[in-house]
């Protein structure tokens, strides 16, 4: 899972309102969670993606990743995976 100013980033993008490049920095930490097959990583990325895409009111594109985060996060919280990640 990505750590420390590296995950804060595409929040600091978002903050400034550069949508654009805190979802192409969420879409490259859902990429590499997914190549290393960590489930948790992945179900933060997509809940992140979501959360963005929320942020500047565009719900459509939003609900895909909220939906594949509900589906992982349900399979990441009965093997305890999801313990101690931050969404």
């Amino acid at each position: 899972m990505l750590k420390g100013s590296k995950l804060l980033l595409p929040f600091s993008c978002q903050a400034l309102g550069l949508h654009d490049m805190a979802v192409a920095h969420h879409k490259a930490h859902l990429s590499i969670a997914r190549q290393q097959k960590d489930q948790a990583a992945e179900a933060c990325a997509l809940c992140n993606l979501g959360n963005c895409f929320a942020a500047r009111g565009d719900f459509v594109h939003a609900l895909p990743f909220y939906e594949q985060f509900l589906m992982i996060s349900q399979v990441c919280t009965r093997s305890n995976v999801m313990r101690g990640v931050w969404v």
